[in-house]
Protein backbone atom coordinates (compact mmCIF):
# COMPACT_ATOMS: atom_id res chain seq x y z
CA UNK A 1 0.00 0.00 0.00
CA UNK A 2 1.33 3.68 -0.82
CA UNK A 3 2.72 5.38 1.96
CA UNK A 4 1.03 8.37 1.69
CA UNK A 5 -2.23 6.36 2.03
CA UNK A 6 -1.61 4.94 4.99
CA UNK A 7 -0.50 8.45 6.29
CA UNK A 8 -4.25 9.95 5.45
CA UNK A 9 -5.98 7.00 6.96
CA UNK A 10 -3.73 7.38 10.26
CA UNK A 11 -4.47 11.25 10.36
CA UNK A 12 -8.54 10.34 10.11
CA UNK A 13 -10.30 11.26 13.21
CA UNK A 14 -12.26 8.08 14.18
CA UNK A 15 -16.04 8.56 12.45
CA UNK A 16 -17.71 7.76 16.22
CA UNK A 17 -19.77 11.20 15.72
CA UNK A 18 -20.36 10.66 12.62
CA UNK A 19 -22.18 6.88 12.97
CA UNK A 20 -24.34 7.88 15.65
CA UNK A 21 -25.33 10.81 13.55
CA UNK A 22 -26.25 8.25 10.88
CA UNK A 23 -27.79 5.85 13.01
CA UNK A 24 -29.95 9.18 14.40
CA UNK A 25 -30.97 10.48 11.29
CA UNK A 26 -32.08 7.11 9.42
CA UNK A 27 -34.10 6.48 12.51
CA UNK A 28 -35.76 8.93 11.91
CA UNK A 29 -36.65 7.90 8.55
CA UNK A 30 -37.33 4.53 9.33
CA UNK A 31 -39.63 5.15 12.81
CA UNK A 32 -42.03 6.82 10.08
CA UNK A 33 -41.36 4.48 7.40
CA UNK A 34 -41.80 1.43 9.17
CA UNK A 35 -45.94 2.11 9.69
CA UNK A 36 -46.12 1.12 5.97
CA UNK A 37 -44.57 -2.17 6.32
CA UNK A 38 -47.33 -3.96 8.68
CA UNK A 39 -50.08 -6.48 8.10
CA UNK A 40 -51.21 -6.95 4.19
CA UNK A 41 -49.04 -3.74 3.19
CA UNK A 42 -47.40 -3.87 0.13
CA UNK A 43 -43.94 -3.20 1.63
CA UNK A 44 -44.31 -5.74 4.29
CA UNK A 45 -40.71 -6.32 2.81
CA UNK A 46 -39.58 -3.23 4.31
CA UNK A 47 -38.18 -4.68 7.57
CA UNK A 48 -35.41 -6.32 5.87
CA UNK A 49 -34.45 -4.17 3.68
CA UNK A 50 -32.02 -1.78 6.61
CA UNK A 51 -30.11 -4.74 7.62
CA UNK A 52 -29.52 -5.92 4.42
CA UNK A 53 -28.29 -2.85 3.34
CA UNK A 54 -26.13 -2.36 6.34
CA UNK A 55 -24.39 -5.49 5.24
CA UNK A 56 -23.92 -4.88 1.46
CA UNK A 57 -22.01 -1.41 2.84
CA UNK A 58 -19.94 -3.08 5.39
CA UNK A 59 -19.01 -5.51 2.37
CA UNK A 60 -18.09 -2.45 0.24
CA UNK A 61 -15.91 -1.19 3.07
CA UNK A 62 -14.43 -4.87 3.43
CA UNK A 63 -12.73 -4.91 -0.19
CA UNK A 64 -10.80 -1.46 0.88
CA UNK A 65 -7.09 -3.39 -0.11
CA UNK A 66 -8.85 -4.90 -2.93
CA UNK A 67 -7.07 -3.41 -5.66
CA UNK A 68 -9.36 -4.96 -8.47
CA UNK A 69 -11.87 -3.17 -6.81
CA UNK A 70 -10.65 0.03 -5.62
CA UNK A 71 -7.64 1.73 -6.71
CA UNK A 72 -7.43 3.81 -3.57
CA UNK A 73 -9.57 4.58 -0.35
CA UNK A 74 -7.61 7.89 0.28
CA UNK A 75 -9.20 11.43 -0.89
CA UNK A 76 -7.75 13.04 -3.50
CA UNK A 77 -4.28 14.37 -3.32
CA UNK A 78 -2.41 17.07 -5.91
CA UNK A 79 -5.55 18.06 -6.49
CA UNK A 80 -6.42 22.26 -6.29
CA UNK A 81 -9.23 22.02 -4.00
CA UNK A 82 -7.44 18.91 -1.89
CA UNK A 83 -6.84 21.84 0.86
CA UNK A 84 -10.45 23.04 0.77
CA UNK A 85 -11.51 19.19 1.31
CA UNK A 86 -9.72 18.96 4.30
CA UNK A 87 -11.12 21.83 6.17
CA UNK A 88 -13.64 20.00 8.62
CA UNK A 89 -16.12 23.65 8.35
CA UNK A 90 -16.73 22.47 4.88
CA UNK A 91 -18.49 19.29 5.68
CA UNK A 92 -20.06 20.66 8.76
CA UNK A 93 -22.02 23.19 6.67
CA UNK A 94 -22.84 20.17 4.03
CA UNK A 95 -24.20 18.69 6.36
CA UNK A 96 -26.33 20.97 7.60
CA UNK A 97 -27.66 22.01 4.16
CA UNK A 98 -28.46 18.45 4.01
CA UNK A 99 -30.05 17.65 7.28
CA UNK A 100 -32.07 21.25 8.28
CA UNK A 101 -34.70 21.10 5.63
CA UNK A 102 -35.89 17.14 7.21
CA UNK A 103 -37.26 19.13 10.39
CA UNK A 104 -40.23 20.23 8.04
CA UNK A 105 -40.02 16.97 6.04
CA UNK A 106 -39.91 15.07 9.51
CA UNK A 107 -42.88 17.40 10.92
CA UNK A 108 -45.18 16.85 7.56
CA UNK A 109 -44.98 13.38 7.95
CA UNK A 110 -45.76 13.08 11.57
CA UNK A 111 -48.92 15.58 10.65
CA UNK A 112 -49.68 13.02 7.83
CA UNK A 113 -48.25 9.64 7.58
CA UNK A 114 -50.19 8.46 4.46
CA UNK A 115 -48.43 11.24 2.47
CA UNK A 116 -45.44 9.76 0.66
CA UNK A 117 -43.72 12.12 -0.92
CA UNK A 118 -41.91 13.86 2.55
CA UNK A 119 -40.65 9.94 3.25
CA UNK A 120 -38.86 10.17 -0.28
CA UNK A 121 -37.55 14.03 0.34
CA UNK A 122 -36.11 12.71 3.74
CA UNK A 123 -34.43 9.54 2.43
CA UNK A 124 -32.82 12.16 -0.38
CA UNK A 125 -31.32 14.80 2.00
CA UNK A 126 -30.37 11.40 4.01
CA UNK A 127 -28.73 10.14 0.79
CA UNK A 128 -26.72 13.52 1.14
CA UNK A 129 -25.83 13.27 4.07
CA UNK A 130 -24.37 10.14 4.36
CA UNK A 131 -22.55 10.61 1.23
CA UNK A 132 -21.05 13.55 2.57
CA UNK A 133 -19.58 11.39 5.52
CA UNK A 134 -18.45 8.86 3.27
CA UNK A 135 -16.46 11.36 0.93
CA UNK A 136 -14.94 13.34 4.88
CA UNK A 137 -13.67 9.48 6.01
CA UNK A 138 -13.08 7.78 2.72
CA UNK A 139 -12.76 9.14 -0.15
CA UNK A 140 -14.13 9.05 -3.97
CA UNK A 141 -13.88 5.17 -3.19
CA UNK A 142 -16.40 5.57 -0.10
CA UNK A 143 -18.73 7.12 -2.35
CA UNK A 144 -18.76 4.39 -4.49
CA UNK A 145 -18.74 1.78 -1.94
CA UNK A 146 -22.05 3.48 -0.15
CA UNK A 147 -23.60 4.72 -3.53
CA UNK A 148 -25.45 1.09 -4.36
CA UNK A 149 -26.30 0.23 -0.46
CA UNK A 150 -28.43 3.60 -0.21
CA UNK A 151 -29.71 2.99 -3.68
CA UNK A 152 -31.07 -0.10 -2.00
CA UNK A 153 -31.80 1.40 1.23
CA UNK A 154 -34.04 3.69 -0.92
CA UNK A 155 -36.11 0.73 -1.73
CA UNK A 156 -37.75 0.87 1.90
CA UNK A 157 -39.68 4.03 1.28
CA UNK A 158 -43.37 3.04 -0.54
CA UNK A 159 -43.37 4.40 -4.20
CA UNK A 160 -45.80 7.63 -4.38
CA UNK A 161 -49.18 7.36 -4.27
CA UNK A 162 -50.07 8.58 -7.51
CA UNK A 163 -47.43 6.11 -9.46
CA UNK A 164 -48.45 3.24 -7.36
CA UNK A 165 -52.10 3.64 -8.46
CA UNK A 166 -50.58 4.09 -12.18
CA UNK A 167 -48.90 0.76 -11.65
CA UNK A 168 -51.72 -1.20 -10.29
CA UNK A 169 -54.05 -0.10 -12.80
CA UNK A 170 -52.02 -0.66 -15.50
CA UNK A 171 -50.66 -3.92 -14.43
CA UNK A 172 -54.74 -5.24 -13.57
CA UNK A 173 -55.92 -3.81 -16.80
CA UNK A 174 -53.18 -6.08 -18.70
CA UNK A 175 -53.34 -9.04 -16.91
CA UNK A 176 -57.00 -9.09 -17.16
CA UNK A 177 -56.62 -8.84 -20.69
CA UNK A 178 -54.27 -11.74 -21.38
CA UNK A 179 -56.31 -13.80 -18.88
CA UNK A 180 -59.55 -13.24 -20.97
CA UNK A 181 -57.49 -14.16 -24.19
CA UNK A 182 -56.26 -17.03 -22.79
CA UNK A 183 -59.58 -18.32 -21.44
CA UNK A 184 -60.83 -17.82 -24.86
CA UNK A 185 -57.60 -20.00 -26.18
CA UNK A 186 -58.99 -22.92 -23.30
CA UNK A 187 -62.73 -22.86 -24.98
CA UNK A 188 -64.12 -20.24 -21.92
CA UNK A 189 -65.98 -17.78 -23.55
CA UNK A 190 -65.54 -15.34 -21.02
CA UNK A 191 -66.55 -11.52 -21.55
CA UNK A 192 -64.27 -8.74 -19.78
CA UNK A 193 -66.18 -6.06 -17.58
CA UNK A 194 -63.23 -3.47 -16.43
CA UNK A 195 -61.28 -5.56 -13.81
CA UNK A 196 -64.10 -8.39 -13.76
CA UNK A 197 -64.23 -11.84 -15.84
CA UNK A 198 -67.83 -12.80 -16.45
CA UNK A 199 -69.05 -16.21 -17.96
CA UNK A 200 -72.61 -16.22 -17.24
CA UNK A 201 -73.94 -15.67 -13.74
CA UNK A 202 -70.51 -16.47 -12.71
CA UNK A 203 -67.89 -13.31 -11.86
CA UNK A 204 -64.23 -13.31 -11.31
CA UNK A 205 -62.74 -10.51 -10.10
CA UNK A 206 -58.84 -9.38 -10.80
CA UNK A 207 -58.12 -7.58 -7.98
CA UNK A 208 -55.03 -5.37 -6.73
CA UNK A 209 -52.97 -9.11 -5.46
CA UNK A 210 -53.69 -10.66 -8.79
CA UNK A 211 -52.32 -7.75 -10.78
CA UNK A 212 -48.98 -8.34 -9.33
CA UNK A 213 -47.78 -5.06 -7.53
CA UNK A 214 -47.05 -6.90 -4.15
CA UNK A 215 -44.55 -9.44 -6.39
CA UNK A 216 -43.48 -6.83 -8.36
CA UNK A 217 -42.22 -4.52 -5.51
CA UNK A 218 -40.86 -6.51 -3.10
CA UNK A 219 -38.88 -8.12 -6.04
CA UNK A 220 -37.88 -4.96 -7.32
CA UNK A 221 -35.80 -5.40 -3.88
CA UNK A 222 -34.62 -8.62 -4.28
CA UNK A 223 -32.94 -8.54 -7.68
CA UNK A 224 -31.49 -5.22 -6.72
CA UNK A 225 -29.85 -7.69 -3.88
CA UNK A 226 -29.27 -9.89 -6.00
CA UNK A 227 -27.50 -8.26 -8.78
CA UNK A 228 -25.25 -6.89 -5.52
CA UNK A 229 -24.55 -10.09 -4.20
CA UNK A 230 -23.67 -11.91 -7.33
CA UNK A 231 -21.47 -8.98 -8.25
CA UNK A 232 -23.15 -8.08 -11.64
CA UNK A 233 -22.78 -5.53 -13.88
CA UNK A 234 -24.56 -2.40 -14.20
CA UNK A 235 -25.62 -3.64 -17.43
CA UNK A 236 -26.83 -7.14 -16.22
CA UNK A 237 -28.52 -5.17 -12.94
CA UNK A 238 -30.52 -2.80 -15.41
CA UNK A 239 -31.46 -6.25 -18.05
CA UNK A 240 -32.46 -8.46 -15.12
CA UNK A 241 -35.07 -4.93 -13.68
CA UNK A 242 -36.47 -4.41 -17.08
CA UNK A 243 -37.17 -8.32 -17.11
CA UNK A 244 -39.38 -8.05 -14.22
CA UNK A 245 -42.46 -6.45 -15.02
CA UNK A 246 -42.56 -9.52 -18.00
CA UNK A 247 -42.27 -11.82 -15.14
CA UNK A 248 -45.08 -10.42 -13.22
CA UNK A 249 -47.52 -10.16 -15.63
CA UNK A 250 -46.85 -13.85 -17.20
CA UNK A 251 -47.11 -15.64 -13.92
CA UNK A 252 -49.86 -13.66 -12.32
CA UNK A 253 -51.77 -14.03 -15.84
CA UNK A 254 -51.21 -17.77 -15.32
CA UNK A 255 -52.41 -17.50 -12.11
CA UNK A 256 -55.89 -15.49 -13.01
CA UNK A 257 -56.11 -18.39 -15.23
CA UNK A 258 -56.05 -20.63 -12.90
CA UNK A 259 -58.33 -19.16 -10.62
CA UNK A 260 -60.81 -18.32 -13.39
CA UNK A 261 -60.79 -22.31 -14.31
CA UNK A 262 -61.40 -23.54 -10.69
CA UNK A 263 -64.63 -21.01 -10.09
CA UNK A 264 -65.68 -21.76 -13.94
CA UNK A 265 -65.73 -25.90 -13.16
CA UNK A 266 -66.06 -26.32 -9.13
CA UNK A 267 -67.93 -22.61 -8.17
CA UNK A 268 -66.83 -19.42 -5.42
CA UNK A 269 -65.59 -22.13 -3.30
CA UNK A 270 -62.69 -23.28 -5.51
CA UNK A 271 -61.80 -19.82 -5.99
CA UNK A 272 -61.84 -19.15 -2.30
CA UNK A 273 -59.28 -21.66 -1.05
CA UNK A 274 -56.95 -21.50 -4.32
CA UNK A 275 -56.42 -17.68 -3.95
CA UNK A 276 -53.98 -17.47 -1.30
CA UNK A 277 -51.76 -20.88 -1.95
CA UNK A 278 -52.05 -19.57 -5.82
CA UNK A 279 -50.70 -16.59 -4.70
CA UNK A 280 -47.43 -18.19 -2.47
CA UNK A 281 -47.16 -20.23 -5.91
CA UNK A 282 -46.98 -17.89 -7.74
CA UNK A 283 -44.57 -15.64 -5.68
CA UNK A 284 -42.39 -18.75 -5.65
CA UNK A 285 -42.11 -19.22 -9.22
CA UNK A 286 -41.28 -15.33 -9.88
CA UNK A 287 -38.16 -15.77 -7.40
CA UNK A 288 -37.23 -19.01 -9.29
CA UNK A 289 -37.30 -17.00 -12.24
CA UNK A 290 -35.66 -14.01 -11.20
CA UNK A 291 -33.28 -16.15 -9.86
CA UNK A 292 -32.36 -18.02 -13.01
CA UNK A 293 -32.54 -14.77 -14.58
CA UNK A 294 -29.46 -13.28 -12.91
CA UNK A 295 -27.36 -16.70 -13.35
CA UNK A 296 -27.78 -16.31 -16.86
CA UNK A 297 -26.63 -13.10 -16.90
CA UNK A 298 -23.63 -14.04 -15.04
CA UNK A 299 -22.58 -16.77 -17.46
CA UNK A 300 -19.62 -15.16 -19.21
CA UNK A 301 -19.13 -12.79 -16.67
CA UNK A 302 -15.19 -11.74 -14.91
CA UNK A 303 -15.52 -12.55 -10.99
CA UNK A 304 -14.28 -9.50 -10.14
CA UNK A 305 -16.38 -8.49 -7.04
CA UNK A 306 -16.99 -12.05 -5.52
CA UNK A 307 -15.97 -11.13 -2.19
CA UNK A 308 -19.15 -11.48 0.56
CA UNK A 309 -16.87 -11.31 3.63
CA UNK A 310 -17.66 -8.17 6.29
CA UNK A 311 -14.33 -8.01 7.71
CA UNK A 312 -14.83 -5.55 10.72
CA UNK A 313 -11.56 -5.86 11.98
CA UNK A 314 -9.95 -4.35 8.52
CA UNK A 315 -12.69 -1.46 8.71
CA UNK A 316 -11.47 -0.27 11.69
CA UNK A 317 -7.68 -0.62 11.12
CA UNK A 318 -8.54 2.54 8.68
CA UNK A 319 -9.41 4.58 11.83
CA UNK A 320 -6.61 3.00 13.74
CA UNK A 321 -4.57 5.96 15.66
CA UNK A 322 -7.30 8.08 15.21
CA UNK A 323 -10.08 9.71 17.90
CA UNK A 324 -13.65 10.92 18.37
CA UNK A 325 -12.23 14.64 18.06
CA UNK A 326 -14.24 17.47 19.24
CA UNK A 327 -14.61 18.75 15.59
CA UNK A 328 -16.45 16.09 14.67
CA UNK A 329 -18.96 15.99 17.15
CA UNK A 330 -21.35 18.53 14.85
CA UNK A 331 -21.79 15.47 12.67
CA UNK A 332 -23.64 13.91 15.71
CA UNK A 333 -25.39 17.10 17.38
CA UNK A 334 -26.84 18.23 13.89
CA UNK A 335 -29.15 14.95 13.97
CA UNK A 336 -29.85 15.89 17.37
CA UNK A 337 -31.54 18.88 16.28
CA UNK A 338 -33.34 17.76 13.78
CA UNK A 339 -34.86 15.29 16.21
CA UNK A 340 -35.09 17.76 19.12
CA UNK A 341 -36.51 20.76 17.08
CA UNK A 342 -39.54 18.35 15.08
CA UNK A 343 -39.98 15.77 18.37
CA UNK A 344 -40.22 18.87 20.51
CA UNK A 345 -43.09 20.84 18.18
CA UNK A 346 -44.99 18.15 18.98
CA UNK A 347 -44.42 17.19 22.48
CA UNK A 348 -45.22 20.95 23.68
CA UNK A 349 -48.37 20.95 22.09
CA UNK A 350 -49.42 17.66 23.13
CA UNK A 351 -48.47 18.96 26.35
CA UNK A 352 -50.38 22.32 26.42
CA UNK A 353 -53.78 20.35 24.89
CA UNK A 354 -54.86 18.21 28.06
CA UNK A 355 -56.01 14.47 27.23
CA UNK A 356 -59.78 13.93 26.91
CA UNK A 357 -62.08 12.12 29.00
CA UNK A 358 -61.44 8.58 28.12
CA UNK A 359 -64.13 6.31 27.81
CA UNK A 360 -65.47 3.31 26.68
CA UNK A 361 -68.15 1.87 24.70
CA UNK A 362 -69.52 -1.72 26.15
CA UNK A 363 -70.78 -4.12 24.02
CA UNK A 364 -73.99 -5.82 25.17
CA UNK A 365 -73.70 -9.13 26.32
CA UNK A 366 -74.88 -12.14 24.19
CA UNK A 367 -77.53 -13.02 26.54
CA UNK A 368 -79.55 -9.36 25.78
CA UNK A 369 -82.68 -10.61 23.44
CA UNK A 370 -82.27 -7.32 21.92
CA UNK A 371 -78.67 -7.74 20.74
CA UNK A 372 -77.79 -9.36 17.33
CA UNK A 373 -73.69 -9.66 16.62
CA UNK A 374 -73.07 -8.82 12.52
CA UNK A 375 -69.94 -9.13 10.65
CA UNK A 376 -68.15 -6.65 9.02
CA UNK A 377 -68.10 -6.35 5.36
CA UNK A 378 -64.34 -7.13 3.81
CA UNK A 379 -64.65 -4.19 1.73
CA UNK A 380 -65.58 -2.41 5.08
CA UNK A 381 -62.50 -3.91 6.57
CA UNK A 382 -60.17 -3.33 3.90
CA UNK A 383 -60.98 0.87 3.27
CA UNK A 384 -61.33 1.49 7.32
CA UNK A 385 -58.18 -0.62 8.63
CA UNK A 386 -59.22 0.05 12.39
CA UNK A 387 -57.07 -1.61 14.53
CA UNK A 388 -60.37 -3.30 16.68
CA UNK A 389 -63.89 -3.12 15.88
CA UNK A 390 -67.56 -4.71 16.24
CA UNK A 391 -70.56 -4.62 14.55
CA UNK A 392 -74.43 -5.40 15.62
CA UNK A 393 -78.02 -4.93 15.97
CA UNK A 394 -79.82 -3.42 19.02
CA UNK A 395 -83.38 -3.98 18.94
CA UNK A 396 -84.94 -0.64 20.19
CA UNK A 397 -89.04 -1.92 20.13
CA UNK A 398 -91.33 -3.59 17.25
CA UNK A 399 -90.19 -1.13 14.69
CA UNK A 400 -86.69 0.61 15.61
CA UNK A 401 -83.73 -0.52 15.25
CA UNK A 402 -79.94 0.42 15.52
CA UNK A 403 -77.33 -0.32 13.08
CA UNK A 404 -74.55 0.17 15.22
CA UNK A 405 -70.54 0.31 14.21
CA UNK A 406 -68.27 0.65 16.70
CA UNK A 407 -64.37 0.86 15.61
CA UNK A 408 -61.28 2.31 16.61
CA UNK A 409 -57.41 2.83 16.13
CA UNK A 410 -54.52 2.37 18.35
CA UNK A 411 -51.56 5.04 18.71
CA UNK A 412 -49.54 2.47 16.34
CA UNK A 413 -51.99 2.20 13.37
CA UNK A 414 -51.18 5.45 12.03
CA UNK A 415 -51.77 4.66 8.24
CA UNK A 416 -55.11 3.00 8.62
CA UNK A 417 -56.37 6.20 11.00
CA UNK A 418 -54.84 8.62 8.77
CA UNK A 419 -56.24 6.97 5.16
CA UNK A 420 -59.76 6.65 7.14
CA UNK A 421 -60.12 10.23 8.97
CA UNK A 422 -62.32 11.70 6.57
CA UNK A 423 -64.77 8.69 6.14
CA UNK A 424 -67.50 10.65 7.67
CA UNK A 425 -71.06 8.89 6.72
CA UNK A 426 -71.31 11.96 4.21
CA UNK A 427 -68.67 9.33 2.57
CA UNK A 428 -69.56 5.91 3.43
CA UNK A 429 -73.28 6.70 2.74
CA UNK A 430 -72.44 8.19 -0.60
CA UNK A 431 -70.77 5.17 -1.46
CA UNK A 432 -73.71 3.01 -0.58
CA UNK A 433 -75.76 5.24 -2.95
CA UNK A 434 -77.68 6.93 -0.06
CA UNK A 435 -78.08 10.86 -0.33
CA UNK A 436 -78.15 13.59 2.46
CA UNK A 437 -80.93 14.85 3.14
CA UNK A 438 -80.51 17.10 5.78
CA UNK A 439 -77.86 17.58 8.95
CA UNK A 440 -78.70 19.19 12.02
CA UNK A 441 -76.81 20.71 14.65
CA UNK A 442 -74.50 19.21 16.57
CA UNK A 443 -75.58 17.64 19.97
CA UNK A 444 -73.42 17.60 22.81
CA UNK A 445 -73.42 14.06 24.88
CA UNK A 446 -73.12 14.49 28.28
CA UNK A 447 -72.50 11.93 31.13
CA UNK A 448 -70.27 12.28 34.30
CA UNK A 449 -67.56 13.81 32.97
CA UNK A 450 -67.94 12.83 29.37
CA UNK A 451 -68.60 15.01 26.74
CA UNK A 452 -68.52 13.98 23.70
CA UNK A 453 -69.80 15.93 19.96
CA UNK A 454 -72.65 14.03 18.45
CA UNK A 455 -73.27 14.48 14.65
CA UNK A 456 -76.80 13.88 13.32
CA UNK A 457 -77.78 13.12 9.38
CA UNK A 458 -80.79 12.35 8.05
CA UNK A 459 -80.25 10.27 4.42
CA UNK A 460 -82.31 8.80 2.17
CA UNK A 461 -81.61 5.16 0.53
CA UNK A 462 -80.90 4.96 -2.84
CA UNK A 463 -82.39 1.38 -3.39
CA UNK A 464 -85.47 1.84 -1.00
CA UNK A 465 -85.88 5.53 -1.26
CA UNK A 466 -86.68 5.47 2.85
CA UNK A 467 -85.08 7.48 5.41
CA UNK A 468 -82.73 6.50 7.85
CA UNK A 469 -81.55 9.09 10.89
CA UNK A 470 -77.88 8.19 11.44
CA UNK A 471 -75.91 9.57 14.39
CA UNK A 472 -72.01 9.83 13.98
CA UNK A 473 -69.39 9.93 17.44
CA UNK A 474 -65.95 10.88 16.49
CA UNK A 475 -63.42 10.99 19.25
CA UNK A 476 -59.66 11.62 19.53
CA UNK A 477 -57.85 10.98 22.32
CA UNK A 478 -56.42 14.14 22.68
CA UNK A 479 -58.32 17.75 21.30
CA UNK A 480 -56.69 18.82 18.04
CA UNK A 481 -59.54 21.05 17.23
CA UNK A 482 -59.59 19.02 13.88
CA UNK A 483 -62.39 18.55 11.90
CA UNK A 484 -61.98 14.96 10.21
CA UNK A 485 -65.02 16.40 7.11
CA UNK A 486 -62.31 18.86 6.33
CA UNK A 487 -60.55 16.12 5.58
CA UNK A 488 -61.72 14.50 2.33
CA UNK A 489 -58.40 14.51 0.06
CA UNK A 490 -55.94 13.87 3.21
CA UNK A 491 -55.21 10.37 1.23
CA UNK A 492 -53.68 12.45 -1.85
CA UNK A 493 -50.93 14.12 -3.51
CA UNK A 494 -51.04 17.70 -2.96
CA UNK A 495 -51.99 19.52 -6.59
CA UNK A 496 -51.06 22.64 -5.63
CA UNK A 497 -50.09 24.69 -2.21
CA UNK A 498 -53.29 26.81 -2.39
CA UNK A 499 -55.62 23.73 -2.14
CA UNK A 500 -57.88 23.10 0.78
CA UNK A 501 -55.84 19.92 1.28
CA UNK A 502 -52.49 22.06 1.76
CA UNK A 503 -53.85 24.46 3.92
CA UNK A 504 -55.69 21.41 6.11
CA UNK A 505 -52.49 19.76 6.58
CA UNK A 506 -50.53 23.22 7.42
CA UNK A 507 -53.21 23.85 10.18
CA UNK A 508 -52.43 20.22 11.54
CA UNK A 509 -49.18 21.45 11.50
CA UNK A 510 -49.28 24.57 13.35
CA UNK A 511 -51.42 22.82 16.22
CA UNK A 512 -48.74 20.01 16.46
CA UNK A 513 -51.34 17.67 15.47
CA UNK A 514 -49.81 13.75 15.15
CA UNK A 515 -52.18 11.89 17.31
CA UNK A 516 -54.47 8.90 15.24
CA UNK A 517 -55.70 7.07 18.23
CA UNK A 518 -59.29 7.39 17.90
CA UNK A 519 -62.68 6.02 18.59
CA UNK A 520 -65.52 5.82 15.87
CA UNK A 521 -69.29 5.32 16.87
CA UNK A 522 -71.42 5.43 14.06
CA UNK A 523 -74.88 4.40 14.48
CA UNK A 524 -78.05 4.43 11.89
CA UNK A 525 -81.51 4.03 13.28
CA UNK A 526 -84.43 2.60 11.73
CA UNK A 527 -88.10 2.66 11.49
CA UNK A 528 -88.33 6.38 13.43
CA UNK A 529 -88.79 9.03 11.25
CA UNK A 530 -89.09 12.09 13.39
CA UNK A 531 -85.38 13.34 14.11
CA UNK A 532 -86.18 14.48 17.70
CA UNK A 533 -87.56 11.29 18.85
CA UNK A 534 -84.34 9.68 17.17
CA UNK A 535 -82.13 11.95 19.28
CA UNK A 536 -83.46 11.42 22.48
CA UNK A 537 -83.54 7.34 22.22
CA UNK A 538 -79.56 7.61 20.82
CA UNK A 539 -79.14 9.77 23.96
CA UNK A 540 -80.63 6.82 25.81
CA UNK A 541 -78.75 4.43 24.42
CA UNK A 542 -75.53 6.23 24.79
CA UNK A 543 -76.12 6.55 28.47
CA UNK A 544 -76.23 3.21 29.16
CA UNK A 545 -73.22 2.02 26.88
CA UNK A 546 -70.51 4.48 27.17
CA UNK A 547 -68.60 4.72 30.47
CA UNK A 548 -65.70 5.89 31.42
CA UNK A 549 -62.82 3.64 31.26
CA UNK A 550 -61.23 2.02 34.39
CA UNK A 551 -57.81 3.32 35.41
Amino acid sequence: MPENKSETQRSLPEPTWAVGGLVIAWGLLISQTRHHWGGESYYNFGFFVPPLAIWLFLRNLSKINDTRWSSSFSRPVNSRLDPLLHQEWLYIVLAGVTLLPMILFHALSEVNPFWRVPLWAQGFCLCGFTMILLFRYYGWAGIRAGLFPLIFLITMIPWPFRFEVWIVQTLTGIVTTFAVDGLHFLSYPVEMAGNTLRLGEISIGVNEACSGIRSLQALFMVTLFLGSLFGQSLVSRLLALAVLPLVVIVVNTLRAIFLSVQTIVNGQEAYEGWHDPAGYIAFGVRMAIIYVTIELFNIGAKATDDSQKVDLKLIGSHWAGGRAHKRSLPYLVIPLITLILSEGWFRYHEWQFPEQNIWEFAIPMDSDPNYKEADFDETVIDMLGFSYGHHFYYKLSQNALLDVYYYGYDKDNRIGSASSYAHSPIVCMGATGSSLVEEYPVQIFRKDRISLPVKHYKFQLGSTNNEIQVFWIFNENRNMNIDPEMLHQTSLEPMNLKSNWFRTMWEQLRKGRRDYSRTVLLISCLGIDDPDVASQKINDFLQERIILEKD
